[in-house]
């Protein structure tokens, strides 16, 4: 079997188990994410999506491989922003631009738009599992994914596999 394939499957794996974690713990700690939190999801959903059809169709398989290798770059440099702006290191107000309406509004609907918003902003302390925040998960997930997929796919290219 084709080795990009067998990866393309056991990311798949991961995948869904982050996706389904993250979700689970969003439900049953009650927890209300941040748009970077969000981002990080829509990026393990993509990636899971185009993993599916690189799974099915032979001919996209290395195109699939350099499209999941930026998108867990872009996942790690999320997570990492993340968990630095948790750390205090670099300026959260910067983060969760997104909770300003770019239209011209009166103070009251500016003040009721803020206060019935759905996100956490970034400047509050996240919540920890065995001292690290979700984020910090997300980082290593995402980060260990990226040089798993960097080395199969470097070695398949130095190696020259001729596939199926």
């Amino acid at each position: 079997m084709n080795p990009l394939r067998k990866l393309f499957k056991l990311l798949l794996v991961f995948n869904i188990i982050a996706l389904v974690a993250s979700f689970s713990l969003e439900h049953y700690l009650d927890l209300t994410l941040c748009k970077l939190c969000y981002y990080q999801r829509y990026i393990f959903a993509a990636i899971s999506a185009i993993l599916i059809i690189a799974i099915i169709a032979k001919f996209f398989q290395n195109i699939a491989a350099v499209i999941i290798i930026l998108l867990y770059l872009a996942n790690s440099t999320i997570s990492l922003t993340q968990v630095l702006a948790e750390e205090g290191l670099i300026n959260k107000s910067t983060l969760c631009t997104g909770l300003i309406p770019k239209e011209a509004v009166d103070l009251e609907a500016f003040k009721s738009q803020i206060l019935s918003n759905d996100f956490t902003p970034c400047d509050i302390e996240p919540k920890r599992f065995f001292g690290a925040s979700l984020a910090g998960y997300s980082f290593v997930a995402s980060t260990a994914m990226l040089i798993m997929t960097l080395v199969v796919v470097l070695s398949l290219f130095l190696f020259r596999y001729k596939g199926d």
